[in-house]
């Protein structure tokens, strides 16, 4: 996984590992995955954002 924060915005790029027994419909191959994030859509002085605990990696 890569990611980079650019102030209000992050960019993350991930592989998918495929482990389903699904191989007709996914041909036993996994896939990249990139992700947008704005992140400035809450006010730090708003108070629900001390109550969102998420992950930091």
């Amino acid at each position: 996984m890569f990611r980079l924060d650019m102030g209000a915005w992050e960019i993350g790029v991930s592989y998918d590992v495929n482990v389903s027994r699904l191989r007709t419909a996914s041909q036993a191959m996994g896939g990249f995955e990139v992700s947008m994030v704005f992140k400035s859509f809450l006010n730090r002085w708003n108070s629900t954002l001390n109550s969102v605990n998420c992950p930091s990696f």
